[in-house]
């Protein structure tokens, strides 16, 4: 998948890299989590990165 931001691509990895919080997706690398934050989703989204709503994620 693709991280765009009008036509220039921010980021990509492969779907099953990403992690979807909320609607978002979220591309390694990330700062470390709540351990609580965790729990709540359910899979350790440490080093993953996020992208603001004006970035488009597409396969």
């Amino acid at each position: 998948m693709k991280a765009m931001l009008g036509d220039t691509v921010l980021a990509e990895a492969a779907r099953d890299e990403l992690i979807s919080i909320e609607g978002n997706w979220y591309f390694p690398p990330y700062p470390d989590p709540y351990p609580a934050a965790i729990q709540r989703v359910g899979k350790d989204f440490s080093n993953y990165v996020a992208f603001w709503k004006e970035v488009r994620v597409v396969d």
